[in-house]
């Protein structure tokens, strides 16, 4: 009975073994923190014609660069991505200044060889907006389609998006960035592209099993794989605590039969 008892505990310490070290490794990649990616680059100016920036006669600008003022854009994006997980992107439109002052010198800067730009700021008679957009085929996005966000003076502006891929493989995408001008009175409406962002998202599985798969299967298997170990070394301790009464027992009468045959 002892014996049966033993081997049966061995075989459940030697099950949450396996179980447990097959499971982890699982529970870890379902959890481990994927690497991201940051870029930024200074926002160029838009070029607009004369007709549209209205410029009265004589103020000598033929044609001008319009940003309200010096900016640059901040993309953040996942490396790689578990197959189901959903994913942030963030691209932010800093304020130019100490963060970024290579943007201010090349806002303010013209063409290579060539004379400095006019640079007319619409603000006083437009309302500025900042459009976003999200393109990228083979994953679910949130928000879809257009972002239009109002683009006030000395203030960053930040556009979110969660991204669910679809399957495995690579993720190809294009953040647009557009701003637009609206008349406060009459007038037509600009809008121009302000920059494009290509990114690329690796997404990955483990053996055909999506990132809440592989927690959920991680998971159950390390608490069942814990609970073997736990319920064996409980069993193990409490099959050892007769035999060792026994023993106890077994050496007192013993030392009572030496001693009365002493006497």
């Amino acid at each position: 009975m002892y014996n049966c008892a033993m081997l049966q505990g061995k075989k459940r310490l030697l099950l949450g073994c396996i179980l447990l070290a097959c499971s982890l490794p699982v529970l870890g990649w379902g959890l481990w923190p994927m690497g991201r990616v940051n870029r930024t680059t200074p926002a160029l100016p838009v070029e607009l014609g004369s007709a549209e920036l209205e410029v009265p006669p004589g103020r000598g600008a033929e044609a001008g660069e319009v940003l309200v003022e010096p900016r640059w854009i901040g993309v953040e994006w996942p490396r790689l991505a578990r197959l189901g997980d959903a994913q942030v992107i963030r691209l932010t439109l800093g304020v130019g200044g100490d963060e970024r002052p290579e943007a201010s010198q090349q806002l303010s800067a013209g063409p290579a060889g060539g004379p400095v730009a006019a640079l007319v700021d619409l603000s006083s008679r437009h309302n500025v907006l900042a459009e976003a957009r999200l393109e990228m085929a083979g994953a679910t996005l949130a928000p879809a389609g257009n972002v239009l966000e109002p683009m006030p003076a000395g203030m960053p502006l930040v556009f979110e998006w969660q991204v669910r891929p679809a399957g495995s493989g690579a993720l190809d995408g294009v953040v647009w960035v557009h701003l637009r001008y609206v008349p406060r009175q009459e007038g037509a409406e600009i809008r121009r592209v302000l920059s494009t962002q290509r990114i690329t998202i690796q997404v990955v599985d483990l053996l055909g099993l999506d990132g809440f798969s592989a927690r959920l299967l991680g998971g159950v298997g390390s608490l069942l794989g814990a609970a073997l170990i736990l319920g064996a070394a409980v069993a193990a301790y409490g099959s050892q605590a007769p035999a060792r009464l026994t023993l106890r027992r077994v050496g007192r009468n013993g030392l009572h039969s030496i001693q009365n045959k002493n006497r």
